[in-house]
């Protein structure tokens, strides 16, 4: 079916047409499951082709019949043709345990791809508050995990009616085996409470047996002590019959405007390729997200200006990126307050240009630092660095804004992290920080969560409809 040249109809460039399309579309599918053919062209397209005219970068009409192709899956059953989503809904979705869960950037992810997070676990009091607020329907316990007994989350999960499918967190394993001596000792063959904590995640997998569990943590640990924190604990979960493989996942590859590299163990059980559950990349260098795809539809502020509730001024146009994390449909930005700076400050990052750092300044102007990226000022059209969590201190690292004289906000942080616009921080600029440049990436849970719907979900017992 192909869309004619319209003639009174709303333009729209291709940067939203495909995402409104899609959207529609797939909250279709979404509420019928499946649709026939028919029914997608009576009630779907001649909503989309009556209002709207839809064009591409070179100034044609989009094809809508080739774009839901691509996008959806089309199929015969009866000599009737079919069409449902890649990744729809399961019957009976899939549960979620989130320990040392943050702020919730992991739970954030994998309820976007439709899972329920029915338990978590966080002992910081102000990051239990954020996580609260954006997680309602989660049950959260804001306690010290190792006076948490097992039973408790179960209860959880009961009283939701659902399955322990799936257990995630970011564990500490700084503590583990130094000189080769075995997990829970330090170096000195002392108690380390580092690794009593990872085996607290240890007791929730041995305890609630989910199919899956997935550990992120810095990047190092795969390599540590030459590979010895790795081998432990393979055979740590090895011991309990679970299958482990371990990788490096760079943030960018999955559609993050930041070069964030994190280690993440996969485990699983029954007849499940732990490699399976690693997510294929869907962006490359040529194409990864920039830092200002990411922020520029918010507003220019300076140092000290902003709020932490701002009414959006009519924008019209969104970057894909931006579409994506819901910028579209808020009329109210959180958390865009920039930090006060003194007037030394700002007049020192005047001096420093788009993608430079302290080191172009002149002799005298710079200050000693072990941060190689100090006072840089990020540059617009690449991904960040890894944020931190010092958001607003420009000695630690390349966290200058584009263009304005002041360190990003945390709105902007979030925005470079992931987190959709409607996820709102709670606490002071410290706290704060620590909420985002601690939090897995949430577009990178979410795939590795549609990844796991995909390809495993069916032998983990739940069955795609």
């Amino acid at each position: 079916m192909k869309v004619s040249q319209p003639t009174d109809k709303t333009f729209i460039h291709h940067d939203n047409a495909y995402e409104l399309i899609k959207g529609l579309v797939f909250n279709f599918l979404k509420t019928h499951t499946q649709c026939s053919a028919a029914e997608l062209y009576e009630f779907i397209i001649p909503k989309i082709i009556l209002s709207h005219a839809f064009i591409d970068e070179n100034n044609k009409v989009i094809d809508v019949e080739a774009l839901l192709k691509k996008e959806f899956i089309y199929f015969e059953e009866n000599n009737e043709y079919f069409w449902k989503n890649k990744v729809s809904l399961c019957n009976q979705p899939l549960g979620v345990l989130d320990l040392f869960a943050g702020a919730g950037g992991f739970s954030t992810g994998f309820k976007k791809a439709n899972y329920i997070i029915a338990s978590a676990i966080e002992l910081d009091s102000e990051i239990a508050e954020t996580y609260k607020k954006n997680h309602p329907e989660t049950t959260l316990h804001n306690v010290d995990i190792r006076e948490l007994p097992t039973k408790v989350v179960k209860e959880d999960f009961k009283n939701k009616s659902i399955s322990c499918d799936i257990i995630i967190g970011g564990p500490p394993c700084q503590g583990f085996s130094m000189s080769g001596n075995r997990i829970r000792k330090n170096y000195e063959g002392k108690f380390d409470e580092r690794n009593e904590l990872f085996m607290e995640f240890f007791r929730f997998v041995r305890d609630l047996k989910p199919s899956c569990f997935i550990i992120e943590n810095v990047e190092g640990i795969l390599n540590y002590n030459n590979g010895q924190v790795k081998k432990e604990i393979y055979g740590l979960f090895e011991s309990i019959g679970y299958k482990l493989d371990s990788k490096v996942l760079l943030s960018a590859d999955y559609g993050v405007p930041q070069l964030r590299k994190r280690a993440f163990f996969f485990g699983t059980n029954k007849n499940i390729d732990p490699n399976e559950l690693i997510p294929e990349p869907s962006h490359s260098p040529k194409n990864y997200v920039s830092i200002w795809e990411a922020i520029s539809d918010l507003p220019s502020i300076e140092s000290g200006e902003g709020s932490d509730l701002l009414i959006k001024e009519n924008h019209t146009k969104y970057t894909d990126y931006q579409l994506k994390l819901g910028a579209q449909y808020q009329y109210i930005i959180y958390n865009h307050k920039a930090s006060i700076h003194s007037p030394e400050t700002i007049a020192k990052l005047k001096l420093i240009n788009n993608g430079k750092r302290q080191s172009d300044l002149p002799e005298h102007m710079q200050t000693k630092s072990v941060h190689s990226g100090s006072w840089g000022r990020m540059e617009k059209n690449k991904p960040a660095y890894t944020l931190t969590t010092r958001i607003n201190t420009p000695s630690v690292g390349r966290i200058i804004h584009p263009k304005n004289h002041r360190t990003i906000t945390p709105r902007e942080a979030a925005r470079i992290q992931s987190f959709p616009d409607d996820f709102v921080f709670l606490g002071g600029i410290t706290t704060i920080g620590k909420q985002i440049g601690n939090a897995v990436s949430p577009l990178l849970a979410e795939m590795i969560a549609l990844n796991i719907q995909e390809k495993v979900m069916g032998r983990i017992g739940k069955v795609p409809v």
